[in-house]
């Protein structure tokens, strides 16, 4: 992430992670399931595989499903409702991570925008990306609860599957928010 937030958003995501979590029941310590983030806002979310024939052909389906395209997720408009739509394909894990991105960005209410730009290329804010890429991390892995989990001694496996999310993830957001360092000080001192 090249840090284009604005200031102080990082803390922000912060506090939203703890207030949409504490809307829906959950503390930090609990797994964030996104369906549940997607109901409470009103969000359906569907697979790829769910859209073919809505709008979408068996082949651009198969498309999409390859590899090489490196599909995700997206948000579309349909009667003027958000719907996020996944990618099957990819892990339990991934897909959470994914979906939880794309909320962030309703979240955040970024407003939309093609995905399709002029010739045919990707079209992107990186200044909203960084922010649903930041928020979501924060909604999966709130700081508090990684900052418990370290000082726990549990490893980045456990902790990554009691949060649904990938080992990757987790360990980006204990290291990116400090957690490491300052339970490695506390401990040193």
């Amino acid at each position: 992430m090249a840090g284009n937030q604005p200031h102080g958003f990082k803390t922000e995501a912060e506090r939203i992670s703890v207030k949409v979590r504490r809307e829906i029941g959950l503390s930090v310590h609990d797994r964030l399931r996104p369906i549940v983030l997607a109901q409470h806002l009103g969000v359906r979310v569907r697979s790829l595989y769910k859209m073919e024939g809505r709008g979408i052909s068996p082949a651009e389906v198969v498309a999409l499903l390859d590899p090489a395209t490196e599909f995700s997720a997206l948000t579309v408009l349909r009667g003027g409702k958000p719907l996020v739509v996944f990618n099957p394909r990819h892990s339990p894990a991934r897909r959470s991570n994914d979906v939880v991105h794309e909320l962030s960005h309703i979240l955040r209410k970024h407003p939309p925008r093609p995905a399709i730009g002029f010739g045919g290329c990707r079209e992107w804010d990186d200044r909203y990306e960084e922010e649903a890429t930041w928020l979501a991390g924060a909604l999966l892995v709130p700081r508090n609860g990684a900052f418990f989990r370290v000082r726990r001694g549990d490893t980045v496996a456990d902790s990554a599957a009691h949060y649904g999310v990938s080992a990757k993830l987790y360990q980006w957001r204990a290291q990116k928010t400090g957690v490491i360092r300052v339970v490695g000080y506390l401990r040193a001192s």
